[in-house]
């Protein structure tokens, strides 16, 4: 029998146990997540790890193709077969989620594989970040100048154009800026870790969001240094 991750939580009271230590009349969350993860292709539950690195909330076809290097039909089926089988929800039409013990649980299976994977998956998802970032604060430029020119080539310039609304896409993904640019410099690649906020940096400016500029160039600025990039470190603590 399949379980939804709601019917789990219900069942468990919500009482906040670590994932583990969860259990349900005898069976543990972890093996009725698993009923439904066996029951998926091998590509399938490879692509599945590879979503639960995603540290924000919600997510787009965008994302996920970002992260799972598929293109972007192919990605839509992918979160299709994964809502059917209730190890993803979509709470909004085009925005999905995985439920933070599902979330949890994919990261685990994701730990166990190379390095090299999830770094790889995480820049990509970075990357578009990074651009639809650049879209973004064209968007709202002003006379004001701001962002850097030497910023990466898109890795998939194809996902840019998936995103219709660059900057209510950002305004989404905005709290999970910080943990990208510090997954830049685990995989590292530091030069996204301050291309990121360096992109973002009129977005944030004109809307006021100075704590956001705060948290990304501090993240950008400690990169640049470690990496002895003298022109990064420059814009970035110029606009802090």
């Amino acid at each position: 029998q399949r379980w939804r991750v709601a019917d789990l939580v219900r069942r468990l009271g919500e009482h906040g146990a670590a994932l583990p230590e969860l259990a349900a009349e005898d069976r543990s969350v972890v093996s009725a997540f698993a009923l439904s993860y066996a029951q998926l292709a091998e590509s399938q539950q490879r692509r599945f790890r590879l979503l639960g690195l995603h540290p924000g909330e919600r997510f787009d076809v965008p994302a996920a193709a970002a992260l799972t290097d598929l293109p972007l039909d192919d990605a839509e089926d992918l979160l299709d077969d994964l809502v059917d089988m209730h190890l993803v929800e979509e709470p909004e039409p085009g925005l999905f989620r995985l439920h933070d013990l599902m979330r949890e649980y994919a990261a685990t299976l994701a730990a166990a594989d190379p390095d090299e994977v999830r770094h790889r998956a995480l820049l990509r998802l970075v990357d578009l970040h990074l651009h639809v970032a650049v879209r973004a604060s064209d968007q709202v430029r002003t006379a004001r100048r701001g962002g850097s020119a030497h910023l990466p080539e898109p890795l998939r310039p194809e996902l840019l154009k998936a995103v219709a609304d660059p900057i209510a896409w950002l305004e989404l993904q905005r709290p999970v800026l910080p943990k990208l640019a510090d997954a830049a410099v685990a995989a590292g690649r530091p030069e996204y870790a301050w291309g990121l906020p360096l992109a973002a940096w009129r977005f944030f400016d004109i809307r006021g969001y100075t704590d956001d500029i705060v948290a990304t160039h501090r993240i950008g600025e400690a990169a640049a240094r470690a990496a002895g990039d003298r022109t990064a470190l420059a814009e970035t603590v110029m606009r802090l």
